[in-house]
C-alpha cells in the first residue's frame, strides 16, 4: 500500500501526521507527500527530516480543487492499494491492517473508508451527517494564508453536512445521530445442502478369503468435497440513539445531502439524553471451504453373478478441512445510510475418524467396470469463532463445522491394471 499525504502550508501539523504513519504496525510500501503549492517551507522540511518520503510539488496551488491533488497521487503510486490522507489526520497504528481486512472481507468493494474521529472529541462522527473542522482562511500580516480558527476562533464551522430534511428542528437546530444496536445471544442451525465431490481409490487384491468365493483386498485413496452453507436471519435489536444538536444561528440550512457552502454551524453541540427503542438487524452468515479425506482399510467382495458383485469396506480416515466464515450485519437507521459490519476469518483442522461403505459392482469386461453405493464417514467436528473488537472483543460469532455424520451416494468407474 502507498500512503499519500495531501499538503498545503501544513508545516505545523505535518510532523505529527508523518510520525503517526511511521508508527504503523504494518508499514506502507511507500509514503508520498503531494504538495499543493505551499509557501511555508513544508516540502523542504519533509525532505530534511523524513528523507525516505517522496515529495512531489505541484508548483501552483490548485485553488482548493482537491481532485487535482488526488489524481496526481493515484498516477504516481506504484502499488495496488493507495490510501489518501490529509495532513491533519493521525492514523491509528492498526489502520492499514483494518482497511486491508475490510477489502479482503468484501472482495467486490473498490473503495474502503476508515472512520474519521475528532482528536479533541472522538464522538463527533455521525451516521447521518458530519461536523468537521472549519476550513475558512484569512491572510495574516505576513501575507500567508492561514486557517481562521488558528488566529481568531469564533466557535463556528463551514464544513458540515446532513442526510435528511427531518434532522432540521423547528427551533433552528440540526440533529445529528449515532446508533448502537445490540441483539441477544442467539443460536441458529442449518444443515449443509448436498454437495458434489470427487474420489480416487486404489485397491490391492489379496486373494480369496479362507478358500471361499469371497475375495478380500486392501483399499486406499482420497476424496475432496466442498463445505458450503449460508443463511439470512432478521433479529430484533435494542437500539440506543444518541443525538447532538447544533445551532444554525438563525440561518437557513443547505439542502440535505450536500456540503455547506455558506451557512455557519456551531462547532460545539449540546447533547440530549440517549433514547432506547427497537429495530431490526439483518444477519448474513456464510461458510465456504472444502475437506479432503484420506481413507485406508480392508474390503470384502462377494460375487452375485458372473459380472455382478457386492463389496463392503470399513477403515480409518484422516480428514483435512479448511473453511472461511463470514458474518455481515446490516442495520438501517431512521436517517442516514445503512450501517454494515462485516467480519471474516479462516480456519483449518486435521481430524481422524472412520468410514464404512457398501457398493454394487458391475464388470463391463476384464479391465473395467462400474460401481454405485453408499458411504458413511465420521470425522468429528470443529468450531470456528470470529472475534469482533480487537484485543478486547465485544462480540463473538461461532459456527460449528460438523463432519461427524456424513452420508452420501457414490458412483463411478473402476479400472484394473
Amino acid at each position: 500500500m502507498t500512503v499519500v499525504v495531501s499538503n498545503y502550508n501544513g508545516l505545523g501539523i505535518l510532523p505529527d501526521c508523518l510520525g503517526a504513519i511511521h508508527r504503523l504496525v504494518s508499514p506502507p510500501g511507500e509514503i508520498m507527500v503531494i504538495d499543493d503549492g505551499s509557501r511555508d517551507g513544508s516540502p523542504a522540511f519533509v525532505r530534511e527530516h523524513f528523507p525516505s518520503i517522496r515529495v512531489i510539488e505541484l508548483g501552483e496551488n490548485s485553488g482548493g480543487i482537491l481532485n487535482k491533488v488526488r489524481n496526481r497521487a493515484l498516477a504516481e503510486a506504484r502499488t495496488d492499494f493507495v490510501m489518501l490522507v490529509d495532513n491533519d489526520v493521525l492514523l491509528k497504528d492498526d489502520c492499514i491492517e483494518q482497511l486491508l481486512h475490510g477489502m479482503a472481507t468484501l472482495p467486490q468493494a473498490a473503495v474502503c473508508l476508515p472512520r474519521t474521529l475528532y482528536e479533541r472529541d472522538p464522538s463527533m462522527i455521525y451516521q447521518d451527517g458530519q461536523v468537521l473542522a472549519d476550513t475558512r482562511t484569512i491572510v495574516d500580516a505576513n501575507g500567508n494564508t492561514v486557517l481562521l480558527q488558528s488566529v481568531s476562533p469564533d466557535g463556528l464551522t463551514n464544513n458540515w453536512g446532513y442526510a435528511d430534511e427531518s434532522q432540521i428542528t423547528s427551533d433552528g437546530y440540526v440533529a445529528m445521530h449515532t446508533y448502537e444496536a445490540s441483539i441477544n445471544p442467539a443460536t441458529v442451525q442449518k444443515d449443509q445442502p448436498s454437495s458434489l465431490g470427487v474420489e480416487l481409490l486404489v485397491t490391492r487384491d489379496m486373494g480369496k478369503l479362507f478358500g471361499t468365493r469371497a475375495r478380500w483386498s486392501v483399499i486406499g485413496g482420497f476424496s475432496v468435497n466442498d463445505i458450503s452453507g449460508k443463511m439470512d436471519t432478521e433479529e430484533t435489536a435494542s437500539v440506543v440513539t444518541n443525538t447532538d444538536y447544533f445551532s444554525l444561528n438563525g440561518q437557513s440550512a443547505p439542502a440535505a445531502g450536500t456540503a455547506s457552502t455558506g451557512a455557519l454551524l456551531d462547532s460545539n453541540p449540546f447533547r440530549a439524553d440517549p433514547t432506547t427503542g427497537t429495530g431490526l438487524v439483518n444477519n448474513h452468515w456464510k461458510l465456504k471451504g472444502a475437506y479432503m479425506a484420506f481413507r485406508v482399510g480392508p474390503s470384502l467382495t462377494i460375487p452375485i453373478t458372473e459380472r455382478l458383485s457386492a463389496s463392503f469396506s470399513v477403515g480409518g480416515v484422516l480428514t483435512y478441512a479448511g473453511s472461511n466464515y463470514t458474518v455481515v450485519q446490516t442495520f438501517l437507521p431512521q436517517t442516514g445510510d445503512a450501517i454494515v459490519d462485516a467480519v471474516s476469518d479462516g480456519a483449518s483442522n486435521i481430524m481422524p475418524g472412520f468410514y464404512a461403505d457398501a457398493n454394487i459392482n458391475f464388470n463391463i469386461n476384464e479391465r473395467s467396470g462400474l460401481y454405485m453405493g453408499t458411504l458413511y464417514q465420521n470425522s468429528g467436528s470443529y468450531r470456528q469463532t470470529i472475534s469482533h473488537g480487537g484485543d478486547n472483543p465485544d462480540t463473538e460469532y461461532t459456527t460449528k463445522v460438523d463432519l461427524g455424520s456424513l452420508q452420501g451416494v457414490r458412483a463411478g468407474m473402476s479400472f484394473k491394471f
